[in-house]
């Protein structure tokens, strides 16, 4: 087994990452050989575990080099020997790397009985291990390798084949070709009997932290969170919340959100009745101010997945949701505290407003009524810019996920969310406000012909549209597309007959083009100018 020195792994590190940098290195080693070299290496060693810690992580990185490790008979044992190692840095990297192993398809059924195929499953099992590492840094690396790696397929646990036979072979079924996705095979029956046994017994941090990880993988997966809702697991987040302990208590706020983030877990909250509840902790002294923000965000969440829950959510405990969205609007702009409550005022305003009847219970408030200006007004501020853009796109979020506009926002849209979007536009070409604001621009378009006759009418943003160059940021420049692509195909006709021909046919051939068109005769100069 060769080992090479560290001259040469400081030679291979201090060179840009390449082929011919790899190639020199694997002269003198290979992935496994480095592996043995770290597994033998004392962990006292300062010096030559992060070298090859670095060195290892970066040869992995080829996919000639992963495939080669993957068939190898050593691995196995290696992935153990990490799995056990006392070294959180060496137990990271495991995670990390049977999370990019698994990603890159390592594991995939496509020959069930192959060790390559065999070892997928089992690197699901380390990192369902790793995940409940006490090391905060190994278990956050193994759940997000997990999360990252949720859709990859893997041969199928025991439970979803025929069985794995005494040879360790799967036996050949459907189901095996078939295999399973990451998140599915977390519930064959040992994966997950050992994770439930964390979730039982583990350390309050652990708890919350195994099921912050269920909450995410059944967000990513709808099969794997029917089935973790039926074991109970997200039962758990309730018990936690419905907790005696204060500091338990606060930390479930946290979970509730995150299941308030999708469809099903804001389905699975309303249907435990979770919202009223909620809304007797936004009144409660004792909840600090961070988890009434959150607290609000989730009762927002869950009105926009349930409109039923609208009503009985405003009126609950005399009102407490209202009145707190109202403390969130007051305060100091320079105020770091205030900023977070207007942050989350933005999200609760733009999840509400997808709601009718939710908008007509803000207008009814006499302390809300003016909440649409004032995130109109946070979107135009330039005290701010984080706070201008998330206002920017809350008003994006409830034009392209709402329900129909009502005669009072549709004023609002015409006379004041139109001309601010605008303004932001010419005035501020900086990368994410014109990602943002091309975004906003671009939803008023696909609706609402007053706002694209206002864009293509005005001279300075015919000038931005027409130049394919005036962005070069890459997030900039797909937003101003999506605005591009949706005025050529909804209001071309009547675009030209305010264009020049020459100007249409510039602007269908950048819409042909994609969003790193450059017009031909720019081409030519630029080319020109190179040479």
């Amino acid at each position: 087994m060769r080992k090479v020195s560290v001259e040469v792994l400081k030679e291979f590190l201090n060179q840009p990452l390449n082929r011919p940098a790899l190639d020199a290195l694997l002269a003198q080693t290979s992935a496994v050989e480095l592996a043995v070299q770290l597994t033998d290496t004392p962990q006292a060693d300062p010096e030559v575990v992060p070298l090859l810690l670095e060195a290892l992580e970066r040869a992995l990185s080829f996919e000639d080099v992963r495939n080669s490790a993957a068939s190898s008979e050593q691995l196995n044992g290696l992935i153990e020997q990490g799995l056990g190692s006392k070294d959180a840095q060496v137990r990271a990297l495991v995670a990390r790397q049977a999370g990019v192993f698994l990603s890159c398809g390592v594991g995939a059924p496509s020959s069930p009985s192959s060790p390559a195929a065999l070892l997928g499953l089992r690197l699901v099992s380390v990192l369902s291990k790793l995940v409940m590492d006490e090391e905060i840094s190994v278990a956050e690396a193994a759940e997000k390798a997990l999360r990252g790696a949720a859709g990859a397929r893997v041969v199928a646990p025991v439970a979803e084949t025929n069985g794995v036979q005494s040879n360790g072979t799967v036996a050949s079924s459907a189901a095996a070709a078939a295999g399973s996705s990451v998140a599915e095979s977390l519930l064959s029956p040992e994966i997950f009997s050992e994770l439930s046994n964390g979730l039982q017994k583990g350390r309050d941090e652990t708890r919350i932290r195994l099921l912050s990880f269920f909450i995410g993988i059944g967000q990513r997966d709808q099969k794997a969170f029917a089935a973790l809702r039926e074991n109970g697991v997200y039962g758990e987040v309730l018990r936690i919340f419905k907790s005696d302990d204060l500091l338990l208590k606060l930390n479930s706020f946290e979970l509730v959100e995150a299941l308030g983030e999708f469809p099903a877990g804001a389905s699975f909250l309303a249907d435990e009745g979770v919202g009223p509840a909620l809304a007797e902790d936004l009144a409660d002294s004792m909840v600090d101010d961070l988890a009434r923000q959150g607290i609000a965000r989730t009762l927002s969440a869950l009105v926009q997945q349930d409109s039923r829950l609208t009503a009985p959510l405003f009126e609950a405990a005399n009102g407490a949701f209202p009145s707190t969205l109202v403390e969130f609007l007051k305060g100091s702009d320079s105020n770091p505290e205030t900023i977070s409550r207007k942050f989350t005022l933005v999200r609760c305003w733009a999840s509400l407003m997808t709601r009718k009847d939710a908008q007509t219970l803000l207008s009814q408030n006499a302390d809300l009524k003016g909440l649409d200006a004032e995130i109109c007004g946070l979107a135009a501020h330039r005290s701010n810019a984080e706070l201008s853009v998330a206002a920017l796109d809350a008003w994006t979020k409830v034009l392209s996920e709402g329900e129909d506009v009502s005669d009072r926002l549709l004023q609002t849209l015409q006379e004041r969310v139109t001309p601010m979007v605008l303004e932001v536009l010419r005035a501020r070409p900086f990368p994410e406000y014109r990602r943002a604001s091309y975004a906003l621009m671009a939803s008023l378009c696909s609706r609402f012909k007053f706002a694209a006759i206002a864009f293509v009418s005005s001279e300075d943003h015919k000038k931005i549209l027409m130049d394919s160059l005036s962005d070069t940021e890459k997030n900039a420049k797909y937003a101003k597309y999506e605005l591009l692509k949706i005025l050529i195909r909804s209001h071309s006709v009547w675009m030209a007959t305010v264009l020049s021909s020459e100007e249409m046919k510039m602007l269908e051939e950048y819409e042909r083009e994609g969003p790193f068109f450059v017009p031909k005769g720019l081409t030519t100069a630029i080319e020109e100018q190179a040479a």
